[in-house]
């Protein structure tokens, strides 16, 4: 019996110095440390700052067919930076690809309810021939603080018209009361702190009956400045009629134009709202229109859209328009868009959407192309129910455009100078032409200008 005992703890004694040798020889990998082979590095979108400041934002990059390739999601982030995309799969600087950025969003109803919302743009025919191997999402103008705006205003006439809006606020009369909202404090303090309030009589060519005024709608430590306005608040000083004449009598043109208060709001597409509505003509079934456009913005830029065309460009309305007969169409069907636009429109649009279930998808892809592919979205990106909207193609098809800018000979000109850089377009081309189609609407909806926050038609 003793010798088994000292057989057992010799054993014991060999096993726990084979293992000791084999513990200092060996060093214990854990496999989450190896690193991934993703393939090839095939792009990277520098993202700057802030680009969002809450939720999240996606980006996917799929082949021609729609089928996918990489795809990142973005958090806020206090510092800049680079999202790289890869691919296992054969690629050159002319293999062409498409890239689709998501803004996620939760929408407040109050403080504890919310419904989710995504605003998609695809961008597709891209290659590395055009774009080189990155492009740079500059910062948006977010407003990071605000408020309610609350003033009476007692002096109001009847059949006059009191309001205010821009970029980061809005508000109307209601009641005899200006009611909206603004912001405080925007980030970079790339918005201005004025509010610019328009007192008009829509129906009259006397410009003492058009008033404005440019005014601070809060102090620095964001408190309301506007407790009540005054009709003495307000003046026709630089106020100047306008006429424009077009060769579609009895049209309804809708004329918006935005107005900057320096060049740096200019660069940034930060402005005030000087001009929003239809066009009231001299009279009935007139070809000629008026407005009223106050002369002291440092830049402005306009928007002028009839029932199938819209032009926009730098500075007001040209006095003659005249509006081309020219037509785009288009189907959805399957997978894929069809589209035929024109010639040298060097850039097409669609918009579609789910709007019961807030997805909103806008196309940016060449003017010259007659297919446009839907990609796919990849599992566990967005939720199951939106994914599985989209890619079941449970979507409206709203819209169709062909746009012609002033500066550019081809889309590769258009990525180059707007897409690669997120610019504004005006820029480095002042004008541009829609030619559109609407289904289910009476009028073009307008467009956001990705990666900002304004859009126009």
């Amino acid at each position: 019996m003793k010798t088994n005992n000292i057989i057992f703890y010799l054993l014991l004694l060999v096993i726990f110095s084979c293992s000791k040798n084999l513990n200092d020889e060996i060093t214990i990998i854990d496999d989450t440390t190896l690193p991934i082979d993703r393939g090839q590095k095939i792009f990277t979108i520098n993202i700057a700052k802030n680009f969002i400041i809450r939720d999240k934002f996606h980006v996917i990059m799929s082949d021609s067919v729609g089928n996918l390739l990489d795809s990142i999601t973005y958090f806020p982030s206090k510092v800049d930076k680079e999202l790289e995309l890869y691919t296992k799969k054969d690629f050159t600087t002319t293999t062409n690809f498409s890239l689709t950025f998501i803004d996620d969003h939760k929408a407040y109803i109050n403080n504890y309810d919310f419904f989710k919302s995504y605003n998609i743009f695809i961008y597709s025919n891209l290659n590395q021939q055009i774009l080189g191997k990155e492009i740079t999402l500059k910062n948006r103008i977010h407003s990071l603080t605000g408020g309610s705006i609350k003033a009476p205003i007692p002096f109001v006439k009847n059949k006059y018209i009191l309001n205010t809006s821009g970029f980061g606020y809005s508000a109307v009369n209601s009641s005899n009361t200006l009611k909206g909202s603004f912001t405080h404090k925007f980030q970079d303090d790339l918005g201005s702190n004025k509010l610019f309030v328009k007192y008009y009589d829509p129906t009259s060519l006397d410009v003492n009956r058009i008033k404005y005024a440019l005014i601070k709608g809060w102090d620095d430590n964001g408190y309301g400045r506007i407790t009540e306005l005054k009709e003495s608040d307000f003046s026709s000083n630089g106020i100047e009629l306008k006429y424009l004449t077009t060769n579609k009598p009895a049209d309804t043109p809708i004329l918006s134009i935005y107005g900057f208060e320096n060049e740096n709001f200019y660069e940034k597409l930060s402005g005030h709202n000087v001009y929003g509505s239809t066009l009231p003509p001299l009279w009935y079934g007139s070809n000629r229109y008026f407005y009223f456009h106050p002369n002291f913005f440092h830049e402005t830029v306009f928007s002028l859209a009839f029932n199938n065309y819209s032009l926009f460009d730098v500075g007001l309305p040209p006095q003659t328009i005249n509006v081309n007969d020219n037509s785009v169409t288009g189907s959805f069907t399957n997978n894929e868009i069809s589209f035929n636009g024109l010639n040298n429109y060097e850039v097409g649009r669609a918009t579609m959407d789910n709007y019961s279930n807030n997805i909103r998808i806008e196309f940016i892809f060449n003017g010259a192309s007659k297919k446009i592919t839907i990609p796919q979205i990849p599992k566990g990106i967005i939720s199951e129910n939106a994914e599985n909207l989209i890619n079941n193609k449970s979507l409206r098809f709203v819209q169709i455009a062909a746009e012609n800018y002033s500066t550019f000979k081809n889309y590769s000109e258009y990525l180059q100078n707007v897409f690669k850089n997120s610019s504004p377009f005006y820029l480095t081309s002042p004008k541009r032409e829609r030619v559109y189609r609407s289904y289910g609407y009476k009028k073009f909806i307008p467009i956001f200008e990705f990666p900002l926050y304004e859009r126009f038609r």
